[in-house]
């Protein structure tokens, strides 16, 4: 103890020199020892029994910002620590003080270096005892680890957990929660609120037209104007790919308010992008203490409100009213009832067959689910939407695939069957497996396989979509790009993908005397396929006029009612090899 204030005396007035500072009581400052810890990137700092500072190494004078005068100031003099939510650190609490009175190493702890000029330094504090030959604590070396690196490192990490990384809004499972506290608040008693779900329309469009870029900055943008005007209280998250999720506090006229703020919303994201304009629509449903509504069920009232939002007119809202709940209950019957059918095997195949145009044989059959109730057969535009929804289409459309793939096996016709599959079954399940599950049963050669993919589907997940058809095209199976000219980016797809043959929208065939821009169009797409080498396919074929015209227009494949009606019994394919078409008159 002696040596070491004798030590430090020699030192007294040149705290200023860093040499000085980084001395080591009683040790060569020439050793490689001392040249270690004084390189050392630890702040190390050497006390003795009173606290005074016998030596600093180069960490701890950066960690003061200040260089101590050796053998005159204190530790906590120089070195002010704070407990980790910033509260003043009592000198017994202090790290040297506790391995001096109790003559005994300290556990690493969490602590806050305060420095002049910002808000200070997190960092790891221990200590521990010098002894003399008797044991006695003479002094104690402090240690002090600065983990502001990790400590960013991990609030990053913590708001990558919770947040969207592209727009930085609340991820789905965080806004789920702050859906469910602002949900029992309100149960509670505290003030009514609105979920708002906007849905950014023509996002998929942009990403496929534009590019992934383009989307990701309509994104960043939409989060912005959405944050811009949010009150304190409110949160907002994005739910999915093309969807954010607004909670919104509201007053004593909640239903006005929310109408107000959804417009408002619609203003503010109407104003056009740098990189596009978009479309947008908003549900809205809100929640007061009085009502007997979960969580769940308020998400579903905002869902309906956003169906009907996307029904209308471009850069539309609504709020949801009680007409909607009755349907919301329909919805839900017909679900159960589908579950229940799935387990029942109550669903069967009609298929309408395609027919080439010049030979009139009839080369493919696309099947149609139909769902076998005790008052008829359901038609799949009234209940598919909802399996869509429900993610029923996923076991439903596995069944449809095995089925069709079944029934073609057993055709006296090579005809080929065509089969659609949605855009949710591309994000969601494994078509490539499904496909090899379902020839591999059936015995079904590939190749007489086809699978239809509408634009729609394609804009969800364009990379995944685009790489499970590749697989199932290497297998031999036919691709279809159906509806062809309903969206913005048709002709980007053709691009991006080999489609086998193209299927035009019935609504530019379905009327000849619409004018003659619809018969130029699909004049154009048929001189499209020709030029793609692929065949091209007119629906909604019902009059000889259309036939005609078709024809005319340079259509390879016709499928309509006047080819033939839909058929549970694909009879029309196991009966005879060909479907004879009505000649049009030459005249």
């Amino acid at each position: 103890m002696q040596e070491a204030e004798a030590a430090g005396d020699a030192r007294r007035g040149r705290a200023d020199d860093a040499s000085a500072t980084c001395a080591a009581p009683g040790a060569d400052p020439s050793g490689w020892s001392f040249a270690a810890l004084t390189a050392l990137p630890t702040a190390v700092c050497v006390v003795n029994r009173a606290g005074t500072v016998q030596f600093a190494n180069q960490a701890a004078l950066r960690l003061a910002r200040r260089a101590p005068a050796i053998g005159r100031d204190s530790f906590t003099a120089c070195w002010r620590l704070l407990t980790a939510d910033g509260a003043p650190l009592a000198a017994h609490d202090q790290p040297a003080a506790i391995a001096l009175q109790e003559n005994r190493p300290t556990i690493e702890t969490e602590l806050i270096v305060e420095r002049p000029g910002d808000h200070g330094v997190p960092a790891l504090a221990s200590a521990t005892p010098l002894r003399d030959a008797t044991g006695a604590a003479t002094g104690a070396i402090v240690t002090l680890t600065d983990i502001s690196q990790s400590k960013r490192e991990q609030a990053r990490l913590q708001h990558l957990a919770r947040h969207d990384a592209l727009t930085g809004a609340l991820n789905r499972a965080q806004f789920l929660q702050a859906l469910g506290r602002a949900h029992a608040a309100t149960e509670g008693g505290a003030r009514p609120f609105a979920l708002l779900l906007v849905d950014l329309g023509g996002l998929r469009a942009i990403n496929a037209g534009l590019g992934a870029h383009a989307g990701d900055v309509v994104l960043r943008e939409t989060a912005r104007r959405l944050r811009e005007a949010l009150g304190e209280r409110d949160r907002f998250g994005r739910i999915d790919g093309d969807e954010f999720a607004i909670v919104r506090w509201l007053g004593d006229e909640p239903e006005r308010e929310a109408a107000l703020f959804a417009q408002r919303l619609l203003s503010q994201l109407g104003k056009p992008f740098d990189a596009a304009a978009i479309r947008a629509s908003i549900g809205v449903a809100v929640m007061r203490n009085e009502e007997a509504c979960d969580a769940d069920m308020l998400t579903q009232r905002a869902e309906l409100a956003l169906d009907e939002a996307r029904a209308g007119r471009c850069n539309s809202w609504r709020l949801f009213t009680p007409d909607m709940a009755t349907e919301m209950e329909a919805r839900r019957r017909i679900e159960s009832d589908m579950r229940a059918a799935l387990k029942d095997e109550a669903f069967a195949l009609a298929f309408q067959p395609i027919a080439d145009i010049v030979t009139r044989e009839t080369v493919a059959a696309e099947a149609l689910i139909r769902w076998r109730r005790k008052d008829g057969y359901l038609p799949p535009d009234a209940f598919i939407p909802i399996a869509e929804q429900t993610r029923l289409i996923l076991p439903l459309g596995r069944w449809v695939l095995g089925a069709a793939c079944a029934a073609a096996a057993t055709w006296r016709s090579a005809a080929k069957v065509s089969v659609n599959i949605s855009a949710v079954q591309l994000e969601h399940d494994d078509v490539p497996a499904n496909v090899d599950q379902a020839l591999r049963r059936s015995g079904l050669d590939p190749t007489r396989l086809e699978l239809e993919i509408t634009e729609t589907a394609l804009m969800r997940d364009t990379e995944r979509a685009i790489a499970a058809l590749a697989t199932v095209r290497e297998r031999g199976v036919s691709i279809v790009l159906d509806d062809f000219g309903s969206g913005y980016s048709s002709l980007s797809y053709l691009r991006m993908f080999p489609f086998d043959k193209i299927k035009i929208d019935r609504s530019f065939v379905i009327n000849p005397n619409s004018g003659d821009d619809s018969i130029a169009i699909v004049a154009a797409v048929a001189g499209l396929g020709r030029a793609l080498g692929v065949n091209t396919v007119a629906e909604g074929i019902e009059t000889e006029e259309q036939l005609t015209l078709a024809r005319a227009a340079g259509i390879t494949q016709i499928q309509g009612y006047l080819i033939g009606r839909p058929a549970i019994s694909g009879d029309q394919l196991t009966r005879r090899r060909t479907v004879r078409v009505p000649r049009a008159n030459a005249g």
